[in-house]
């Protein structure tokens, strides 16, 4: 038994290590397959439209064909540039797992310039990273999710670049990255918070002037970075916006995913009740999506929450249930048998729905109807939402170190999760949200795991 578990062992490690050795094919292969695999995918195709509107604009900023668009301060409209060089499906995806496998290569490389992982930590995050298929998958759909993964990885690596250097070079390349990812996606807009608490905890013992003297350079670089868009926003809204204006819509409806909710919302982009109430306050339909609804959408759902607090709460804990056990974006891997017809395509999402409902309630359901496709799917989904969930459990580990050893990075990584995990609980819970942080997941599982390895060995060094 013992030599068993010997053999074990040293095969477990064997794989680490060659894993480790050969990493750069690795990820090549595993993305482009995943890539592949995911081509049929059609998450997001529904908004193409407004990235056409945006592309049409970008070098005009023209009253008229602003007025034209279908929502002129929404989405961010950083994929309309990459609209205007080219819509080809093929070219862009191959941009973006390109650009992803850039990302993630530089951030490993900084992670072993400055000694962040130690020797098992840094390789067992390159096992998880090749398991990160939300990461990878997300980039075979034409939506800014990907492109905008890429460069949040690219502005926190260069971060950490900055804060270990004590590098004014590394915190504008940061900045930078950080005011084009905005660009694609303002869902971090807010993260500027938690990120200026760990440059203090870092540089505690240096003073203010040092904080202050790598925070705002890196603060101005993103805000040169976003001045195109908050000149674009001042010339439709009146006003310099910083981020989308989408956030009182998704807030509302947020509400709704309470099942049976006092206040009869559903959560539905459509949502009847929230038309109804845009009606009333302006005497007219209009859009959930402009500057002028954006502000009542958000007075509206702070007096709903005032009004109903208990019930709030019911649906924060709800959605904190459904972030822990839901996963994440999980692509779309069945689809890769069907043919480029978009018709196909959603009926055969909608029998992959069903039948993921059926085998969920009856998993005997799985052995009356086998279809690899969708087996391979479940799999996935399964195996994504145990590896999410095994993370938010080591979650507190990970900042319960980051604390008490004052470890910048894990640090950064618990901010970044719990950044994260706050929007889907209080405001709008989606698995596509997940993608967001994905990367991060696997790190923190690396950091958490690297801990309680050396903890049980009785190291003195923690990672």
């Amino acid at each position: 038994m013992k030599m068993k578990k010997m053999m074990n062992t040293i095969t477990l490690d064997s794989i680490i290590n060659y894993v480790d050795k050969h990493f750069p094919i690795f990820l090549i292969v595993v993305s482009i397959l995943i890539l592949t695999f995911n081509y049929n995918t059609v998450v997001m195709d529904g908004i193409w439209p407004y990235y056409r509107d945006y592309a049409s604009i970008l070098f005009s900023f023209d009253k008229a064909s602003i007025d034209k668009a279908l929502a002129p301060t929404f989405p961010m409209w950083g994929y309309g540039w990459v609209f205007k060089i080219t819509e080809s499906r093929f070219f862009i995806t191959i941009f973006q797992i390109t650009l992803a496998n850039i990302a993630l290569l530089n951030l490993i490389s900084i992670l072993a310039r400055f000694s962040l992982l130690n020797y098992f930590g840094g390789k067992i995050f390159k096992v998880l990273a090749l398991t990160a298929i939300p990461y990878f998958a997300i980039n075979a759909a034409l939506s800014p999710y990907g492109i905008a993964n890429s460069l949040f990885v690219l502005s926190l690596s260069f971060l950490l670049k900055g804060i270990y250097d004590h590098e004014l070079k590394g915190m504008l390349w940061s900045g930078i990255f950080f005011g084009l990812t905005l660009n694609f996606r303002s869902d971090f807009l807010y993260f500027v918070i938690p990120l200026f608490l760990v440059l203090a905890v870092h540089l505690r013992n240096d003073g203010a002037t040092k904080i202050l003297g790598l925070f705002i350079p890196w603060a101005l670089s993103l805000i040169l970075i976003m001045t195109p868009w908050a000149l674009y926003t001042k010339h439709v809204t009146g006003h310099y916006l910083l981020g989308s204006t989408n956030s009182g819509h998704v807030f509302f409806i947020g509400l709704g995913q309470l099942p049976f909710n006092t206040w009869g919302i559903t959560p539905s982009d459509s949502d009847p009740l929230m038309s109804s109430e845009l009606k009333t306050h302006f005497g007219e339909e209009k859009s959930s999506l402009i500057y002028e609804s954006d502000l009542f959408l958000k007075d509206s759902f702070l007096k709903k929450v005032k009004q109903e607090p208990i019930e709030y709460l019911k649906k924060s804990f709800y959605s904190l249930r459904k972030t822990m056990i839901d996963g994440a974006y999980s692509g779309e891997f069945y689809l890769f048998t069907t043919n480029g017809e978009l018709e196909d395509r959603k009926r055969e999402i909608n029998e992959f729905k069903l039948w993921r409902a059926s085998v969920l309630s009856d998993p005997s359901e799985i052995f009356k109807d086998t279809n690899l496709s969708r087996v391979f799917q479940l799999c996935i989904e399964v195996f994504i939402a145990l590896i999410k969930l095994f993370s938010l459990v080591l979650l507190p580990i990970t900042l319960w170190f980051g604390v008490r050893y004052k470890n910048t990075l894990a640090l950064l990584v618990s901010a970044i999760l719990l950044y994260q995990t706050a929007i889907l609980v209080f405001a709008y819970n989606m698995r596509l949200y997940n993608v967001n942080v994905y990367i991060f997941h696997m790190l923190n599982l690396a950091i958490a795991t690297s801990y309680l390895l050396c903890k049980s060995r009785d190291t003195k060094n923690p990672i």
